[in-house]
């Protein structure tokens, strides 16, 4: 609207300066632009009020789609828990949900059962994604519908479907499916090459049902798991039974037609593994895409008792499908090799060397930025609480598998009893260590922490070299805020370092 009431503006002061005999003519323009201004305000407004509609009645359609599909997961309930998801404008609408503040309103324009509340009174509107808050007596599922900006109706539901379906995973797949481990398989640069014609195969697999590419990826993956050695192996199957699988569900759900489910992975993926994001989709964002397409491929192949198999006997999806073909060590060379020759490997494989080299250098630069940034450094314990959330970042370094060092972060993550809040607001520097659940950032030397009412400043704080006990902490600063109530916790000084912990059960 800034930009609007901007242009506007010009428009009229040009107008009065070449104009100023037509005393007249200001007003008129001003009456022009107040009406001209008030209709777009109504477009606009209209606009998010039909989309906010559209929006909800689409959800209301897959989760209809749910109820009358249950192979997508037989075991999954969805309706197990209430869904509460909200817009900017803090209208929020409840599915599977039975409420007992009269406020909530039963909406008769929907196909499916849903409530909506016009205000936030449950504090949730400052979560990106929440499980288990208690809302009415009922611990629901709370999702922000306009976390992300400038993503489609359907992407936002995948999205969500998404998450929700991690939650089941938690509750009911045994750990080992999703205790990841370590991965050095970004390092070998043969391995590296090798993913991407495997990716290529699949994505063959799903635009043709082409059989003969399905079998193309069954060789490569057999030959790169050698190739990597046991631990990668098993780290990037356990990220395609959790990240893939979550995928597979959230696509199917969201878009019933196949084709296009397909084709929206595919692009999904092309946007996220590019050369320029090289390092990140070998960790992290390609086994969205393998995971759910294999899933789609055991449905495709009638392989009737994947889901059980995977639950019951902690299977690996990639198995069941290298189990499918049984190909022998020879069948497995002979493929890989008529598969790099049918992609174009030396072509397309050319530009990875120099982009990994790249990656590094820029790795280096930032690692070192970040190291000579002033400030105190404060180490959070993110674990205590199941600290839930959603957080962006312009880019993201992969330091090893288990730590990256997060570029110009916002978002935030909390308790679901909002105990903790963690608040990121364009943060230059994240350090995060996966294994031991860690969060590392630099604060100004001046910033107040605020520990049960006493203030002192990070940069006093870190000379003390003691353990302070508290059960309440506030601090903010340009970068980022973050508020401890009524938990006993410890801030731990040692080193220049402030070391949050805040593991202690809540009092």
């Amino acid at each position: 609207m800034y930009n609007y009431w901007s242009s506007f503006y010009d428009v009229r002061f040009i107008q009065i300066k070449s104009s100023s005999h037509h005393y007249k003519e200001p007003e008129i323009m001003g009456k022009i632009i107040y009406l001209l201004l008030s209709f777009l305000i109504m477009t606009n407004n209209l606009f998010a009020n039909n989309n906010e509609l559209l929006l909800t009645r689409e959800l209301s359609q897959s989760l209809a789609l749910i109820n009358s599909n249950a192979n997508i997961w037989p075991k999954f309930k969805i309706s197990s828990k209430p869904i509460i998801v909200y817009f900017s404008n803090q209208h929020h609408y409840a599915y599977y949900f039975s409420p007992i503040n009269s406020n909530w309103k039963i909406q008769s324009d929907q196909s499916f059962p849903v409530y909506f509340l016009d205000h936030d009174e449950y504090e949730i509107d400052n979560l990106s994604w929440s499980d288990g808050n208690i809302i009415d007596g009922q611990p629901s599922f709370v999702f922000g519908l306009e976390t992300i900006k400038d993503i489609s109706n359907r992407d936002i539901l995948h999205l969500l479907f998404h998450e929700r379906f991690h939650i089941f995973q938690f509750e009911d797949f045994p750990v080992q499916i999703y205790n990841f481990g370590t991965y050095t398989g970004f390092n070998q640069i043969e391995n590296v090459k090798l993913t991407y014609i495997e990716d290529l195969a699949l994505g063959e697999y799903l635009t043709n049902d082409n059989i003969e590419a399905l079998k193309d990826y069954v060789a490569i993956n057999q030959y790169r798991q050698k190739l990597m050695g046991d631990i990668s192996t098993i780290y990037e199957a356990t990220k395609e039974n959790m990240e893939g699988i979550a995928d597979y569900y959230g696509w199917s759900v969201a878009i019933s037609n196949e084709a296009e489910r397909n084709q929206a992975m595919i692009t999904t993926y092309k946007n996220k593994c590019g050369i320029d994001k090289l390092i990140k989709c070998q960790l992290q964002d390609r086994y969205y895409f393998t995971g759910a397409a294999v899933g789609i491929a055991l449905d495709n192949l009638s392989v009737g008792d994947w889901k059980d198999k995977l639950v019951k006997n902690k299977s690996f999806i990639r198995n069941q499908l290298h189990q499918y073909f049984s190909f022998s060590d020879t069948q497995i060379s002979q493929r890989v090799n008529q598969a790099k020759e049918r992609y174009n490997y030396a072509e397309i494989t050319r530009p990875i060397e120099v982009a990994i080299e790249r990656y590094k250098e820029r790795r280096s630069k930032e690692m070192n930025s970040y190291n000579n940034q002033p400030g105190v450094k404060l180490n959070i314990e993110r674990r205590p609480c199941n600290l839930f959330g959603m957080t962006m970042a312009d880019e993201n370094f992969y330091i090893d598998s288990n730590i990256q060092l997060y570029i110009n972060q916002i978002g935030n993550s909390s308790c679901p009893d909002h105990s903790i809040i963690v608040n990121y607001f364009n943060i230059p520097y994240v350090l995060k260590t996966e294994n031991i659940g860690r969060i590392q950032v630099k604060i100004d030397n001046d910033t107040l922490l605020e520990i049960d009412g006493k203030s002192i400043s990070a940069k006093d704080l870190s000379a003390t070299d003691t353990a302070i006990d508290f059960n309440n902490l506030y601090l903010k600063n340009t970068v980022i805020e973050i508020e401890i109530k009524n938990r006993s916790a410890r801030l731990d000084i040692k080193g220049n370092e402030l070391n949050l912990i805040t593991n202690f059960d809540k009092e």
